[in-house]
């Protein structure tokens, strides 16, 4: 009896000293993550459809037969890119339903696939000339295995691609992961205060030729005095547009540059590359301009 007296005594004061002490406070929060802004995709100056997050259409993926050929849709796809053949839709099918259950438009920028998930976002690169746009795919085809996408013909225009039909293309999927982001940016005009930011193009550093054994080195030649005496009239050089991806611009660069039979150049400032061609000569540039501004280059213009 004692002893279980004894027990409970014991247990009193230790529930008693345990109730006493004070309580402790509570730990501090944890500091937040930082997260590392995700790279973009810059898409400067170009017209096409603008990427957003869409529902898929539930009528447009499902696999599907065309004669005794089955298709698959690929619905959850987040990686893709393949080079092939694209062909542009005739503008008489204006108005009629696509695979999407929207009405046909060939002035939107939208295109066919026979295996992407409706709608979807793909970056079209012309890879005869760099030019770019992007489309939304709400449509079945092309259904000749030679085609890879039938594109809108606002969208062909864009790529320079309507006289001749077809063209090489690559196809980029944008999705809606954090590294597939479009960016559209804005152009820079060439400043001063740029300017001087610009390291000297790698042409004044050519010594004089002469002969010259290229034309295209006897044209950069006059580009110092042009630059020095901007109201003389004489050659100059032209900004086809400004990217914030220098393998991007040097492609379009090399690309105009051989389809226009002009010198080009790259000129970085921070972080966006330039895209310059000329010298041209006075008597060209007029016509030079209104060629790439009608080939989808609207601010192309002429450097001071």
């Amino acid at each position: 009896m004692q002893h279980n007296q004894a027990l409970l005594l014991s247990l009193t004061l230790l529930l008693a000293a345990c109730s006493s002490q004070p309580e402790q406070p509570p730990a501090p929060p944890s500091p937040p993550v930082q997260v590392e802004k995700p790279p973009v995709i810059e898409f400067p100056q170009a017209t096409g459809a603008i990427p957003r997050h869409e529902p898929l259409s539930a009528s447009g993926n499902r696999d599907y037969w065309v004669g005794k050929q089955k298709y698959q849709v690929w619905r959850d796809i987040k990686d893709y890119s393949e080079e092939g053949s694209a062909s542009w839709l005739d503008q008489g099918l204006d108005g009629n339903k696509t695979a999407n259950g929207d009405i046909m438009d060939s002035s939107q920028f939208s295109a066919a696939h026979r295996n992407l998930p409706l709608p979807s976002y793909v970056r079209v690169t012309n890879l005869d000339n760099g030019k770019e746009t992007i489309v939304r795919v709400n449509d079945r085809g092309p259904f000749t295995p030679s085609r890879l996408i039938d594109l809108s013909h606002a969208a062909a225009h864009q790529l320079g691609m309507v006289d001749n039909g077809t063209a090489r293309v690559r196809l980029d999927l944008i999705t809606d992961t954090p590294d597939q982001q479009i960016e559209r940016v804005a152009d820079i005009p060439m400043t001063d205060t740029l300017a001087a930011q610009v390291p000297e193009p790698l042409i004044a550093a050519k010594p004089p030729v002469a002969p010259p054994a290229k034309p295209a080195v006897k044209a950069q030649t006059p580009v110092a005095s042009t630059a020095a005496t901007p109201a003389t009239g004489s050659d100059k050089r032209m900004q086809v547009l400004a990217s914030g991806s220098q393998q991007r611009a040097q492609s379009l660069a090399e690309s105009l540059g051989k389809q226009y039979g002009v010198p080009h150049q790259i000129e970085a400032a921070g972080h966006v590359f330039r895209v310059l061609l000329g010298p041209i000569p006075a008597a060209k540039q007029a016509e030079l301009l209104q060629q790439l501004r009608s080939s989808g280059f609207e601010q192309a213009f002429l450097l001071p």
